[in-house]
């Protein structure tokens, strides 16, 4: 009698979960990502050569979700340049969870159960290109993000940069005592709205918040 009552209550169990199951997500969804009909490999959940804009100085989250990961390994790459020969070779970023570029504003960020993220913080113009989300599977098969960061509204350069050099509140430089320092502030006006040009021409310079007298 006890034996039956089992079997009794496994066959209800049993018809509460198909019964659910079949309404409602599976659990496996969550930790594996969503199904895929005909994959049994690792793979994206996002969509291929997608663009995303930042400001100058802004950060940035950019996610790679991997449907069936298992035992792979996941790699962030970096396309900043082109050559004669096409992208030329991509900077590894990241592997899996630990960070490998030696820019301290990048840096991988897993969020569970499957974005394997990559985070950037003070963005720079230098940071537009392409950036591949890269499975090691054999052939290996990457999620490609365009990135494009906008010019800065105001950007300040020393004698000796250029305008297509890192700005100067990027860097430190150091000058002997006495020396003659030039320093040159650009403002695209074509970034700020409704400027006129008398706004971008009364321009002021600070030291220490202190008024300087030119």
């Amino acid at each position: 009698m006890a034996q039956r009552c089992l079997v009794l209550s496994l066959l209800w169990l049993s018809g509460i979960y198909l019964s659910t199951s079949a309404t409602s997500p599976s659990w496996l969804d969550s930790v594996l990502g969503q199904p895929k009909q005909g994959v049994f490999s690792a793979s994206f959940e996002g969509v291929n050569n997608t663009v995303l804009e930042f400001e100058d100085g802004g950060n940035a989250s950019i996610d790679c979700k991997v449907f069936l990961k298992q035992e792979k390994t996941i790699m962030w790459l970096q396309h900043t340049g082109a050559t004669s020969d096409g992208l030329g070779v991509p900077d590894l970023l990241t592997v899996d969870k630990t960070t490998y570029t030696g820019d301290t504003r990048i840096k991988s960020s897993f969020m569970y159960p499957n974005n394997w993220r990559l985070e950037m913080v003070d963005m720079q113009e230098k940071d537009s290109g392409l950036y591949i989300c890269q499975i090691s599977s054999h052939p290996p098969v990457g999620l490609h993000t365009i990135i494009r960061v906008k010019e800065p509204m105001l950007q300040m350069f020393g004698e000796d940069m250029s305008t297509s050099s890192t700005a100067i509140n990027h860097l430190k430089k150091f000058f002997n005592p006495g020396s003659a320092i030039s320093l040159k502030c650009i403002i695209r006006r074509h970034l700020i709205r409704n400027a006129t040009i008398q706004d971008i021409t009364n321009v002021s310079w600070k030291k220490d918040k202190v008024l300087i007298d030119l």
